[in-house]
């Protein structure tokens, strides 16, 4: 990282798309290299040699096949990425074989026929505009620091329209997270509290604890905790969705509070916690779901919730940051 111009680390740290349509093209092409190499990628600027179709291409570390490629577009706001571009890069001979994914980055936007031609035959072209490319830089730049071991190489594609959570169909709830790095200052009483005022002003609420300690499903069950410790599993938890067994869907339990349910908790939970490095795989699949749940009816509460509401754990774990994402 030594090596790159101090303005890249610089716009990095304070990330604008201002800043970034500044650079000229072939510096953007840097920038954006510099971005993917802080996500945890090895990257060749191919930018010069036209028969490769790109600009980048990534390979995840220690490996030889191309992971993707990136065309990188330094348009001003009033500029849109058409569908020939798109085309372009969907034919490009280092995205051709069957696993590599295809890129285009750009300070702009596009066009509605650039997002038709990104989804046209079996492979997508992940598309990112300046405000998701923004919002990626900043996801790696609090995901990662200089001397980190990559465990998990964090993909634009979670940050392109066809992986960012969230619709404008229908109707959708209102999603709201309780966070908090220190234990013991009132985060599931606020959760459970705001949840059912909420519920008795006629609001359909669904409550998701992701905190192993189960605090908010006990207080939901306040009889569980007068029951023995035997490991027998009362209700579905969300331990079996980060398993990847159970959708979220299916772990929704009633409580004794009427339109109000929640998804429970377990201190199996804690087990899975894979510490507070970014890990986008997880944390932003959460988000899609829960975003997607919120437009779904549920049997439990009559309709769809009006209220998501989320508890979390007493650290900036995998599951604060999942239940951050899905509230932001």
């Amino acid at each position: 990282m030594s090596a790159e111009p101090s303005r890249f680390a610089d716009l990095f740290r304070n990330p604008s798309i201002d800043a970034m349509y500044a650079l000229s093209p072939k510096d953007f092409e840097h920038f954006i290299a510099y971005v993917l190499r802080r996500a945890g990628y090895m990257v060749k600027e191919v930018g010069p040699h036209f028969l490769r179709g790109l600009d980048l291409e990534m390979r995840l570390p220690g490996k030889s096949t191309i992971f993707g490629g990136v065309e990188c577009k330094r348009f001003a706001s009033n500029q849109l990425v058409t569908a020939p571009i798109v085309r372009g890069v969907r034919g490009a001979p280092a995205v051709d074989r069957r696993n590599a994914k295809p890129f285009v980055i750009t300070t702009s936007d596009f066009n509605e026929a650039a997002h038709k031609m990104a989804q046209v035959g079996n492979k997508p072209v992940y598309l990112i505009n300046g405000a998701q490319l923004v919002r990626y830089i900043t996801y790696i730049q609090g995901s990662r620091h200089d001397d980190d071991d990559v465990l998990t190489s964090i993909s634009p594609e979670y940050f392109s329209d066809n992986g960012l959570a969230g619709s404008d169909k229908g109707h959708t709830a209102k999603i709201l997270t309780v966070a908090n790095n220190k234990g013991g200052v009132g985060k599931t009483m606020t959760a459970y509290y705001l949840g059912a005022e909420l519920a008795r002003h006629g609001k359909r609420v669904l409550l998701i604890d992701l905190d192993g300690q189960a605090n908010l499903t006990e207080r939901c069950f306040p009889e569980l905790v007068s029951q023995p410790n035997d490991g027998i599993e009362r209700f579905p938890n969300i331990v079996q969705y980060f398993s990847r067994m159970w959708s979220l869907q299916d772990l929704i339990v009633s409580t004794k509070q009427e339109r109000m349910s929640i998804i429970p908790s377990d201190p199996f939970l804690s087990l899975r916690d894979l510490g507070g490095s970014g890990r986008p795989d997880i944390e932003l699949k959460f988000a899609r779901d829960v975003q997607d749940l919120g437009m779904q009816p549920i049997a439990a509460l009559g309709g769809s919730p009006d209220w998501i509401i989320i508890d979390t754990p007493p650290a900036m774990s995998v599951f604060t940051r999942a239940g951050l994402a899905a509230a932001g």
